[in-house]
């Protein structure tokens, strides 16, 4: 059960999302931001940790980058579903309330089973100038504050805005650019969130018809 008063529930994946396993050295990178964004987000989310990896793996990095246990809680692989060579992350499994939960994750197939829930962020690696996770903060906060009754209609409100300004761009014969074209990320709209949020508050995002 989430902490006494915590209304919501953010689900982090932890592989390229929070940290950079290194093969060579056997070690780890940790993502610019993890500690504070973890820090000032632990009083408005239960902060439950959903990874891939064997739990062994897991608990040894978890337990190094977040020695104050803003995690309060930790699912593995062997909670995820195994589907066409995917690891899917079931967010019913949680037991929440998924009007009120999201996923951040690296890896848009995370999410399959709620796409709505998702926020997908670019795959880290050694960008030590990365500021992602900062950059989400006060989207995240946010939400709480206005108490948006349901996080999933604001987030099918970026992503169909993002759609909308990305129709017809193509080349300048307005034929369509070949070429594998990434997935959109909702932190192409943050900064509108973050700097118009007159216009662009969570809150007012489902208020507005």
């Amino acid at each position: 059960a989430p902490p006494t008063g915590i209304e919501y529930t953010l689900v982090l994946d932890l592989d390229e999302t929070l940290i950079h396993y290194r093969d060579d050295e056997e070690y780890y990178l940790v993502r610019p931001g993890v500690n504070k964004f973890l820090q000032e987000l632990s009083p408005l989310y239960d902060i439950v940790l959903f990874t891939a990896s064997v739990k062994k793996y897991a608990d040894w990095i978890v337990d190094h980058i977040d020695p104050h246990r803003y995690i309060s809680h930790r699912l593995y692989r062997r909670h995820t579903v195994f589907k066409d060579a995917m690891y899917i992350k079931d967010l019913s499994t949680l037991g929440r309330d998924l009007r009120k939960t999201l996923i951040i994750d690296n890896l848009y197939e995370s999410f399959l089973s709620q796409p709505d829930n998702g926020i997908l962020v670019k795959s880290w690696y050694d960008d030590m100038e990365d500021t992602e996770l900062l950059t989400l903060l006060p989207f995240l906060r946010g939400l709480v504050e206005d108490r948006v009754p349901d996080v999933r209609e604001v987030l099918k409100r970026i992503m169909n805005s993002n759609s909308e300004e990305g129709e017809g761009e193509g080349d300048a014969e307005g034929e369509d650019i070949e070429g594998e074209a990434e997935s959109p990320s909702i932190l192409d709209e943050v900064p509108k969130l973050v700097n118009v949020s007159n216009s662009l508050h969570p809150g007012n995002l489902i208020a507005k018809e």
